[in-house]
């Protein structure tokens, strides 16, 4: 669909035909609050949502397995369910959420890449999957976690992943190079 519908900006509702699979193009709809999508999408592609700042809370189908770059960056939520399907969630996917309260990463998560929840300035708690191996630069740049645990399967943490964050604990493992 690429940026086909792309800052159409009193666009309210959007209904998806079964046969689209993969969810793009509604980059800066400010006033998009409900998106009815079909079950079989497997991707939401980059920037598939940004800015869309009424999209308050998202429900991904178990269908999905990847979640593109900058994909929800700057919108409005609130709180988002993620399936375990999810196995990719790209760079900035969620930067920018700053009403962003809640959100359970999947547990085949490997990744926790560049800068992805960076500025989500309301988010306090997150689990890290015990299937992440690296954690990326400024991947929680600015958020207001206050304690974090980080599981024996993380190898790498990039420069700047907790810079400016309100961390009064965290547990780093042996594992961490």
């Amino acid at each position: 669909m690429g940026s086909c519908f792309a800052n159409c900006t009193n666009l309210k509702t959007v209904k998806l035909p079964k046969s689209i699979d993969h969810i793009s193009g509604f980059a800066n709809c400010e006033n998009l609050e409900n998106v009815i999508y079909p079950e079989n999408v497997k991707r939401i592609g980059d920037e598939a949502f940004k800015l869309c700042k009424k999209i308050t809370k998202f429900t991904i189908p178990d269908s999905v397995t990847e979640i593109g770059g900058s994909a929800f960056s700057s919108s409005g939520l609130t709180s988002i369910v993620i399936p375990d399907t999810v196995t990719t969630i790209g760079e900035y996917a969620f930067k920018d959420c700053k009403s962003l309260e809640s959100i359970k990463l999947p547990n085949q998560l490997h990744r926790i890449e560049d800068g992805i929840f960076e500025y989500c300035t309301a988010l306090t708690h997150i689990t890290i999957p015990n299937a992440v191996t690296y954690i990326g630069s400024y991947a929680f740049k600015n958020c207001a976690l206050t304690s974090i645990s980080i599981p024996d399967t993380v190898t790498s943490i990039d420069s700047g992943a907790f810079e400016n964050c309100a961390l009064t604990s965290i547990f780093i493992p042996d594992t961490v190079t």
